[in-house]
């Protein structure tokens, strides 16, 4: 894992399959959603969530800045439809619309 930019990180699984991945995405998730960040002179803990977004190789891309370009298309899209969750790369198919 990676700070990549502001608040902002990279995690880098060479190993793991997509549904790997996204598990290990949910697992981070629900991990610092359910944690207890207490700050000094505060008396409510503060509550902290994360949104990410995920592509794999070759897939969803063949260069680092493809896969980094995917990967943060649907963390905006994460982001856009109510933050808090990990959000898989979309399929699209030649006419250019998303695959469901």
């Amino acid at each position: 894992m990676a700070r990549f930019g502001g608040e902002e990180f990279v995690v880098i699984m060479t190993s793991a399959s997509k549904d790997q991945a996204f598990s290990f995405g949910e697992n981070l998730r629900k991990t610092i959603e359910s944690t207890t960040f207490k700050i000094p002179g505060k008396d409510s803990p503060l509550p902290m969530t994360i949104s990410g977004g995920l592509a794999t190789f070759p897939r969803d891309g063949e260069t680092t800045a493809d896969l980094l370009q995917v990967a943060d298309k649907a963390l905006y899209k994460a982001k856009q439809t109510g933050r808090n969750k990990i959000v898989l790369t979309e399929e699209f198919g030649l006419d250019g619309k998303p695959i469901r």
